[in-house]
C-alpha cells in the first residue's frame, strides 16, 4: 500500500497545476474544469470504496480471530473480553490504520471538492476583472 504522506503529496502538486490560473491560461483552465472536476471526484468515490472495503475486511478478521480465540479457550469467555483481544491483535490495528489512512484522504478530496467548487465563481471574477481592466 502507498504511503498515505506520498498520496497526498502528489495530490497537491496536481492541485497546485489544476488550480493555476492566470491570464494566459484562464479560457482553457474554465474549458478544462468540468474534466478537473470529475478527477478528483472520482479519487474520492476511489477511497470511500477502498474504505468500504477495509471496513468488510475488519469485521471478517475480527470475527475470525474471535471465533479462533473463543475456540483456544478452556472456559467460556464473555463477547466483550474476546472483542478487546481481538482489537489489540496486530492484524486488526493495521486494518484500523489502514481505515485512518483512508478517512484522512477522503477528508482531503472533500475540501478539493469545495475548492473546485468555488473555482468557477474565481474564473467568472477574473474575467469580470480583465473587462474592467480592459475598459
Amino acid at each position: 500500500m502507498e504511503d498515505l504522506t506520498k498520496i497526498l503529496e502528489k495530490y497537491d502538486l496536481e492541485l497546485k497545476e489544476d488550480t493555476k490560473l492566470d491570464r494566459f491560461n484562464l479560457m482553457d483552465k474554465q474549458m478544462q474544469l468540468p474534466g478537473i472536476k470529475h478527477k478528483w471526484v472520482a479519487r474520492l468515490i476511489n477511497h470511500k470504496e477502498k474504505l468500504n472495503k477495509l471496513k468488510k475486511i475488519k469485521v471478517l478478521a475480527k470475527q475470525k480471530l474471535m471465533n479462533e480465540l473463543q475456540n483456544s479457550e478452556v472456559v467460556a469467555v464473555s463477547k466483550i473480553v474476546l472483542d478487546k483481544k481481538a482489537e489489540a491483535d496486530g492484524t486488526i490495528r493495521n486494518i484500523e490504520s489502514q481505515i485512518e489512512n483512508e478517512e484522512l484522504a477522503i477528508l482531503y478530496l472533500e475540501k478539493v471538492e469545495n475548492v473546485l467548487r468555488t473555482m468557477s465563481y474565481d474564473i467568472k471574477n477574473l474575467v469580470d476583472l480583465i473587462k474592467i481592466e480592459e475598459t
